[in-house]
């Protein structure tokens, strides 16, 4: 009989602290995920909520706030969704922020004994960030997320740690109804790798294009790097999709870069007015021909009531998905940027990385202060070393104690077991 332990992890956190004033809202917490869903549902004039970090702005005064960390226990293992988990077995973390109406600065210092990947000492979640209106922009190393999906993104999200990234984001209305966003950023990817220090960035343009449906094209690219061109000619190429060998004079050694393109859309109840939405994100290999080709797809499907959510997603990561013979060993792939689509070697897409499929049935809600999300998964990925069928149950619970505490509880049995638990306390100067 196998047996499946079940890790516990304490995690003693003291702060992650969101005072109420301007700032970066990152992809941390499912349950403020779901909230600003139902806010913009009731405001076509408002965008859509599905990339991060979002800039929330406030008439508040200014506010300085201290933030104090332990960590302990066992890093969470993939698959793993939209939320902020562990990334290390121990770990410290300190951290100070000052927020005003339409700025903010955040310097956080974590340390991890024997991380998942990336560095033991790092800046991750430090930045400075300002905004107005209909704008903002930050500049530090900041978690982001693009799409739909609650289980993974094909082109951005969580499964790697935050890289130094330069961002800017607008959004409006069109005639006043019909709300608009755009993304854009540059980044820059860590040393030890087969081309060091190559620049990803990534832009996307997202429209509801009414009451109930919103579209977005996204598209993320890697270029320059060590002993790489990096001057106007490549980025233009790149930006024309003339980046492959076999166009233009282009050559495997010259070659601009490594592109994706995507697409991904939300469509609330389709038929009829009932509390329900699909959902889908589509990405594709760049190619010859300027457009997307061999792609990949997650979609999925949403009902709510007052106080809860559930959702059904499936996702495959293999070149081609839904044909046939899907293509094994493309996506995140790349014959010059031989890490490909990665930073220390975790996808900057889907978590399970390329070829891969996963069905996941999860819902999350509140009762009585008590915050909790169920998921069951299972999942099958080809690059592992003995591919099988591998089922998970992950559980997160939140309770607020008080205004300014609150206990955390999250981990999944089965395939790839862990757990953690925290205790968190907020606070800011008045």
């Amino acid at each position: 009989m196998r047996c499946v332990r079940v890790y516990l992890v304490l995690i003693a956190i003291l702060g992650q602290l969101r005072p109420a004033c301007a700032g970066l809202v990152l992809p941390d917490d499912p349950w403020q995920r779901d909230a600003m869903l139902r806010e913009a549902e009731a405001r076509p004039d408002a965008p859509m909520p599905d990339a991060w970090p979002r800039w929330e702005k406030s008439d508040g005064p200014r506010r300085f706030a201290l933030e104090l960390g332990a960590d302990a226990g066992m890093r969470a293992k993939a698959p793993f969704g939209f939320g902020r988990v562990p990334r290390g077995d121990l770990g410290s973390s300190a951290a100070v922020a000052l927020l005003d109406s339409r700025w903010e600065a955040h310097a956080q210092w974590q340390h991890w004994r024997r991380p998942d990947h990336g560095h033991v000492d790092a800046p991750d979640r430090t930045w400075i960030a300002a905004g107005g209106e209909h704008w903002a922009w930050f500049a530090g190393w900041v978690p982001q997320w693009w799409g739909p999906g609650w289980e993974g993104s094909l082109l951005l999200s969580q499964a790697a740690r935050p890289r130094p990234t330069l961002g800017v984001i607008a959004h409006g209305t069109l005639g006043g109804e019909r709300a608009w966003e755009a993304r854009l950023f540059l980044a820059k990817l860590e040393r030890a790798r087969p081309v060091p220090h190559p620049l990803h960035w990534s832009m996307r343009l997202a429209l509801r294009v009414n009451a109930k449906l919103s579209l977005a094209l996204e598209r993320v690219a890697q270029i320059c790097g060590h002993n790489r061109t990096c001057g106007l000619t490549p980025w233009a190429k790149g930006l024309v999709g003339l980046d492959n060998a076999g166009q233009g004079g282009i050559t495997y050694q010259n070659q601009p870069g490594n592109q994706l393109g995507g697409i991904s859309l939300r469509w609330r109840s389709p038929v009829g007015d009932l509390p329900y939405a699909i959902y889908a994100q589509g990405a594709g290999e760049d190619e010859a021909g300027k457009l997307p080709s061999k792609w990949f797809w997650l979609v999925g499907g949403e009902i709510w009531q007052t106080s809860w959510r559930g959702f059904v997603e499936y996702v495959d990561t293999r070149a081609k998905a839904f044909y046939t013979h899907p293509e094994l060993g493309t996506v995140y792939n790349h014959g010059l940027y031989r890490m490909g689509y990665r930073a220390w070697g975790r996808p900057l897409g889907h978590v399970l990385d390329g070829d891969a499929r996963m069905l996941s049935i999860g819902a999350l809600g509140s009762l009585q202060g008590l915050r909790w999300m169920l998921v069951a998964r299972r999942w099958r990925s080809e690059r592992a070393p003995h591919p099988a069928w591998r089922t998970q149950l992950f559980v997160h619970l939140r309770y607020a104690l008080s205004d300014a505490l609150a206990c955390e509880v999250q981990g999944a049995a089965g395939s790839a077991a862990w757990g953690a638990a925290s205790l968190r306390w907020r606070w800011a100067s008045e």
